[in-house]
């Protein structure tokens, strides 16, 4: 662990430490006190890096019914057994399986095809499918494979400017798409 990790980690478990002195009141019960030196510490972790973002998730999870935050493991859990978040998840899962098929070349290929190297008509043709299949298909799957289909596009440039300028056209487009969509 570096020295600023190190440094880090003490200041947290210090900020921590001191927030059982700080007496209750009627503003704030001990476990307010708690849970605000938890977010102080979670944030010092985060900016020294002492862990990898997943490790310093799941130790402040566990300190939660620890320090008295909530009654129980499954409490603190139950914030994440949320549908809206699972959704989005399972949207950028499909993202990615489509990213890793072949399924997603033959899209561009077919494009590419149709509508020339031209980036204009390129985009337009980009935005066109992405529109059809945001009208039947929920929007957040629908931009997120689009963007892997436009994240494979730039792979066919050389020039960093113009795959800096492409790049931008590609998400502003396929994210108004689905929105018209």
């Amino acid at each position: 662990m570096k020295k600023k990790g190190i440094i880090g980690l003490v200041l947290a478990a210090a900020i921590l430490a001191c927030s059982f002195l700080i007496p209750e009141s009627a503003e704030l019960t001990r476990t307010g006190i708690t849970t605000i030196a938890m977010l102080l510490s979670f944030l010092v972790i985060m900016v020294s890096e002492a862990f990898p973002l997943v490790v310093s998730c799941f130790i402040f999870l566990a300190l939660m019914p620890v320090l008295g935050v909530t009654a129980s493991l499954g409490e603190a859990l139950s914030g994440f057994a949320n549908k809206t978040l699972f959704f989005v998840l399972s949207s950028f899962m499909l993202a990615d399986a489509f990213k890793t098929v072949p399924i997603t070349k033959r899209v561009l290929i077919g494009l590419l095809k149709k509508f020339g190297k031209n980036v204009s008509s390129m985009l337009f043709a980009l935005m066109a499918v992405t529109l059809l299949f945001s009208s039947v298909i929920s929007n957040v799957p629908v931009c997120a494979i689009f963007m892997a289909i436009g994240l494979s596009l730039l792979d066919l440039y050389d020039e960093e400017a113009a795959k800096k300028s492409a790049g931008r056209a590609i998400m502003i487009g396929v994210s108004v798409a689905t929105m018209i969509g």
